[in-house]
């Protein structure tokens, strides 16, 4: 007679929220729950193949996710039912954002036709979701990938990848992978720049769905970006590293006829500049470029969200803190001012030991610092 395995009962997904709604938790064998901090959003993935996904990369990149295999469905059901009941709780009204990779069909060898660069999106729910829906579709149309510009095609949303009740609000975005040269082979500037101009998107839609549905929405879609650092900085900071030290900078762009180009340059009335020779590179500048656009810096936590975040990493870097320097990482990406930092007396009074000399030569001397 042959007796029954007994299999342990999984035990039902709790949220361990932390005192600001931050939630890192593992679903199933390889899902992962994600919350930043109490949000009224969460973006759902599902994929059978998370290393070719673009999808995933932008599920990640949001600061409320959720991301599992089909093996672990259950689980993500689990979690997912326990996850929005608490933002529901805390929210009343919240948007569930599925993304989804479109079907690859691969391009013939030698072709010159490109994949196509099409968006699918839909929604389902009150008016926040179609204020949301409208908002995705102008921040989509903005986008701009290798000089290409995608097609918003807006529809019935595709099924929902777990089951939601009729209550929510619901928002569906398919991606194009025109990331990908073949099953295999992906563009690296590519994906990273898809990556970053949809979760941007994302955020937009975000921001207008609480603006729509009363939720305390910010002045700028950005804050609500992710705040805190995690292991992804630690892993950019090796990576960068790596790349850093595969060359000596300094050495590079020193030259090597420093001291005759520059008595040629003085006796010659300082009419023409001098002609510097350096030394030979011992690393070729391609591939050194190559592995640094391969990093993925649009996983790091946004700092503009948390003033203690930014005050403990000038702590670690053994900076003085001025609470005026938080109001610099309040600013959108791309949008840069010079921040002018007079030198400080001692370091004014260094400066002047080692370049002084030469400050006078050149007629620099005694101007005021600018």
């Amino acid at each position: 007679m042959i007796r029954p395995r007994l299999h342990l009962a999984e035990a039902p997904f709790a949220p361990g929220f932390g005192q600001r709604g931050e939630l890192r938790q593992a679903v199933g064998e390889a899902g992962r729950a994600h919350l930043d901090r109490w949000l009224p959003f969460l973006v759902l993935h599902r994929s059978p193949e998370p290393a070719a996904s673009i999808a995933r990369r932008v599920a990640v990149n949001s600061p409320a996710y959720l991301i599992w295999s089909p093996d672990d469905d259950r689980a993500a059901g689990q979690a997912f039912a326990a996850i929005a009941a608490a933002l529901q709780q805390r929210f009343g009204s919240i948007l569930v954002i599925a993304v989804d990779d479109a079907a690859w069909e691969p391009v013939p060898k030698g072709s010159q036709k490109l994949h196509p660069f099409d968006i699918h999106i839909g929604a389902t729910g009150g008016p926040a979701a179609r204020r949301a829906l409208d908002c995705l579709t102008e921040a989509l149309a903005k986008i701009r990938i290798d000089l290409r510009k995608p097609t918003i095609v807006q529809g019935a949303p595709e099924p929902p990848p777990i089951a939601l009740d009729a209550g929510f609000d619901f928002l569906s975005v398919t991606i194009p992978q025109i990331h990908r040269l073949d099953e295999h082979t992906f563009y690296p500037q590519l994906t990273r720049d898809l990556a970053v101009a949809l979760g941007d998107a994302l955020l937009q839609a975000a921001c207008a769905f609480m603006a729509a549905s009363g939720a305390d929405a910010p002045a700028h879609f950005r804050s609500l970006g992710r705040s805190a650092f995690l292991a992804a900085a630690l892993d950019a900071d090796k990576k960068l590293d790596r790349v850093a030290r595969s060359f000596d900078f300094l050495l590079s762009v020193s030259p090597i006829n420093s001291h005759e180009a520059m008595q040629r340059f003085f006796a010659g009335g300082e009419a023409d500049a001098p002609k510097f020779r350096y030394r030979p590179l011992t690393v070729d500048p391609d591939v050194a470029k190559r592995e640094l656009y391969e990093i993925d810096l649009s996983r790091l936590e946004d700092l503009r969200a948390s003033p203690s975040t930014v005050r403990a990493l000038y702590a670690f870097l053994g900076l003085p803190w001025q609470d005026s320097i938080f109001s610099i990482f309040q600013r959108p990406h791309n949008v840069n001012r010079p921040v002018d930092t007079p030198l400080t007396p001692d370091q004014a009074a260094r400066f002047s030991r080692i370049a002084g000399a030469m400050m006078e030569r050149l007629e620099y001397a005694g101007r005021e610092e600018s």
